[in-house]
């Protein structure tokens, strides 16, 4: 769940490919990462992930994004 300490990689989809939310959560807006935390938690990484891309397509006009290397 979000606001719990995660000490394994929890991998949730991001634009339609794998990430890890540990990673990808560092990389987040601060001040938009904590009001979604404030009006969703409790919830799945998996939705914390898909509100937090909606709202950062919103408040910056273009998507929340992050490269992937593929092994």
């Amino acid at each position: 769940m979000v606001g719990e300490i995660l000490a394994q990689p929890e991998w949730v989809l991001l634009n339609g490919q794998p990430v890890d939310f540990i990673g990808v959560f560092a990389l987040m807006d601060e001040k938009l990462r904590a009001q979604l935390q404030t009006e969703l938690a409790p919830c799945s990484t998996q939705v914390f992930m898909d509100a937090y891309a909606t709202a950062h397509r919103a408040k910056f006009g273009e998507d929340f994004g992050v490269i992937t290397s593929q092994s």
